[in-house]
């Protein structure tokens, strides 16, 4: 049988022949480069992330175990710190190169701790995207030059915390809404003897911090609510002491409440610590954070202790103060694109974030989780006020509560009047600002 004749085929040249054999080995290179080349690999590297903070291991359990189920390629490493040994560490660590990857940084920290920190990506998360996940505080405390250099894992809050049984006692039906309140039930709630020695304390107010807990964040928050611009513009110095007086009146305000010649007369410096003082029954209110009240609990588990609201200026806007911790990435980390993986998880996702809390108490710093916390009876103040917490810049805490606290000493002994005493304070935020910004221009 004849076979049917095949089509005649092109015959090739050299050159068109090269050319097709070449295209097949570059087409198997190609082939090979995509399957075998670990770049383009799906097989995240292996990574191991040390992550410092000053919450128990206990604590950060539900937030170290969700991240681990998600990224089994990352080995978390947890080191816990107390408060006093904290900084001195981290300092000493990061300066011989062998310190955390991550770690924790209060509200209060970043012009201090700006130099340590690597930013995050703004193609991960920009500053419009941040204030939709968190509070306007954050923005003021973790965002720098349009950068964002931590993330909170949440957000406490000063609150008025009260006996409601002294305050039935005295007959006072709520407790205060505005200052103006908080002055007018003063003589209801107060005990004093004849030689005007308190017996019993209104509120803790008007002194230091030796024996008013948070003294100098209530200074600061009431400067806040009556418009005193605690800095310039651009944060390099100080304001709070000029010309307008704003300052100065609130910083009297405040003291008024350790004046012996005063009507709101009700704290003194001989009395012992605000927070003992009001779980012993002995002051009917404080202000105090999310943080503070388990202290009271343990040591008065039975009192009736009720939250409400700090007070406000009255015919002003609402505004509270905030006090939080939250995570930054170091800029010696060799994996911090990682370390930013790990915090944006942990600070972000909801359901982490919910376990969170449940296991700490914190207020949550989530938008979404605010709303359904409003109404909540332990956690609902904090929830409330943190959408109208509100910041300022301090370049270094510490110190900043350094000279607010002799500000408040050198009036109280009578060195120095108010004013001066606060124009000293600020005369010396400013000098620590220039230095900060000398020393950061440095090569």
């Amino acid at each position: 049988m004849e076979l049917p004749k095949l089509p005649n085929l092109p015959s090739l040249s050299p050159k068109q022949l090269s050319l097709m054999i070449g295209g097949g080995l570059l087409f198997v290179v190609v082939v090979w480069l995509v399957i075998a080349n670990p770049l383009t690999s799906t097989k995240p590297p292996d990574v191991t992330l040390e992550v410092w903070g000053l919450e128990s291991r206990g604590a950060m359990s539900p937030l170290l175990d969700r991240y681990s189920k998600i990224r089994p390629n990352v080995a978390l490493t947890y080191r816990e710190f107390d408060s006093v040994s904290y900084e001195r560490a981290l300092l000493e660590a990061l300066a011989s190169d062998r310190g955390p990857d991550v770690f924790m940084i209060s509200n209060r920290e970043l012009p201090k701790e700006k130099t340590r920190l690597v930013p995050l990506s703004g193609s991960v998360l920009g500053v419009p995207q941040l204030r939709e996940l968190f509070p306007s505080a954050v923005e003021q405390d973790f965002v720098s030059d349009g950068a964002v250099y931590a993330l909170p894992l949440y957000l406490d809050t000063l609150a008025l915390v009260y006996n409601a049984d002294l305050l039935d006692e005295a007959g006072v039906i709520a407790p205060p809404k505005t200052w103006n309140d908080l002055q007018q039930m003063v003589p209801q709630l107060r005990r004093l003897t004849g030689s005007n020695q308190v017996v019993r304390a209104a509120i803790a107010l008007g002194s230091t911090s030796a024996n008013v807990g948070n003294a100098v964040d209530i200074l600061n928050l009431l400067m806040l609510q009556n418009g005193v611009p605690m800095t310039n513009s651009d944060n390099t110095a100080a304001t709070f002491a000029l010309s307008n007086q704003k300052g100065v009146q609130a910083f009297n305000f405040y003291l008024e409440f350790a004046n012996p010649s005063s009507p709101s007369y009700t704290w003194s410096s001989t009395q012992v610590d605000s927070l003992d003082s009001f779980a012993s029954g002995d002051v009917a209110m404080v202000l105090a954070y999310q943080s503070s009240l388990e202290r009271i609990k343990k040591r008065s588990p039975f009192m009736n202790m009720r939250l409400a609201l700090s007070p406000q200026v009255e015919g002003g806007r609402s505004l509270s103060y905030p006090n939080y911790m939250g995570f930054g990435v170091s800029k010696k980390s060799k994996s911090s694109d990682w370390g930013w993986d790990f915090v944006y998880y942990v600070t972000t996702n909801r359901e982490a974030q919910e376990a969170y809390s449940a296991s700490t108490g914190h207020p949550t710093a989530l938008r979404e989780l605010i709303g359904a916390r409003v109404d909540d009876p332990v956690v609902g103040t904090f929830a409330r006020q943190a959408l109208t917490a509100r910041s300022w810049y301090q370049v270094d805490e510490r110190e900043v509560q350094r000279a607010f606290n002799s500000a408040i000493e050198d009036v109280l002994s009578g060195r120095l009047d108010s004013r001066r005493a606060l124009e000293q304070a600020q005369d010396q935020i400013s000098k620590l600002m220039e230095t900060t910004i000398r020393l950061q221009k440095r090569p």
